[in-house]
């Protein structure tokens, strides 16, 4: 985008100097060589060098410096005039404004200056009042193209933001949806590890620290905490007489009948095959053998 801008900006400020020094009379062949070094070879030379720097986007940064010291030495050797200096010192900031910001912009303007200086010490120095309507027409048609060049950059850049904003926006949806997927199946797979597959019940690594934990509880606030131990009697002689699948089922029943008697806050839990146990938390002894009484005759 640089050399596109660069090429087409310097063409043009480049036919405004050879018509302003025309006018002022101080045009020469070694004026001439040096305008084609300048505003013919040097943009091409400047883009060479961005593409084989280790960082092209500093190098060109560094590039616009450059111009800015460029712009400095022609704005007083071409002649001095307001129309001259105007579209040079336009060249020397706004692009390392645009590269660099406001720190851009003073070292536009240092480079600039640095410019001039050279051309005063190193050149007759020529003063023009007045431009001829000709080098009008060309340095404002230089500035309406530099100028709307740069704004167009600027939107070209601001769309691609807004596009890889945007991307970034949906991707981070995505990670987001990703993640809480990953921690809703963390979630389910913790709470598979803690219950028994087969009944859905609450296993010995989820109880044991439960009943520890209750006990403790219980004794800190003096509620009371019952524990029934439970067993299916002949269990074995079901499997036996009747099949192991009759023995599943007798189990999963029984397995229902306890999640269905117990609260919230109670735990069911099954401790081996025919084994279950429940923790009865806040609940008195007398209520907790009807409970349990209740069940077994079920």
């Amino acid at each position: 985008m640089n050399r596109r801008n660069r090429t087409l900006s310097f063409l043009v400020a480049g036919s405004a100097f050879v018509v302003h020094m025309y006018d002022l009379g101080i045009l020469s062949p070694g004026w001439m060589l040096l305008i084609g070094l300048q505003f013919l070879v040097w943009p091409h030379l400047l883009y060479s060098l961005s593409r084989s720097a280790e960082d092209p986007a500093v190098a060109e940064s560094r590039n616009t410096i450059f111009d800015a010291v460029a712009f400095g030495f022609w704005s007083a050797a071409a002649g001095v005039t307001p129309w001259i200096i105007f579209m040079c010192l336009t060249g020397a900031t706004i692009n390392p404004c645009v590269f660099r910001g406001k720190k851009g912009l003073f070292q536009g303007l240092a480079g600039y200056v640095v410019g001039l200086l050279l051309a005063l010490l190193f050149v007759d120095v020529t003063f023009a009042k007045h431009a001829s309507m000709p080098v009008v027409v060309i340095v404002s048609l230089t500035l309406l193209y530099f100028l709307n060049s740069v704004a167009l950059g600027i939107y070209d850049r601001a769309l691609r933001l807004h596009k890889v904003t945007a991307q970034l926006k949906e991707s981070e949806e995505s990670l987001k949806l990703q993640l809480d997927n990953v921690d809703k199946l963390r979630r389910e797979l913790k709470e598979q590890s803690l219950r028994d597959p087969m009944t859905n019940l609450y296993n010995r690594r989820y109880f044991d620290p439960a009943l520890d934990r209750d006990i403790a509880s219980a004794r800190r606030s003096g509620l009371p905490l019952c524990l029934a131990l439970i067993d299916i009697d002949h269990f074995k002689s079901i499997n036996d007489e009747h099949g192991h699948p009759t023995g599943d089922s007798v189990i999963l029943a029984l397995a229902q009948m306890l999640q269905e008697a117990t609260r919230k806050s109670d735990i069911a839990a099954r401790q081996g095959v025919e084994e279950f146990a429940l923790i009865l938390g806040d609940t008195p002894l007398a209520e907790a053998v009807y409970k349990i009484e209740h069940l077994r005759a079920a």
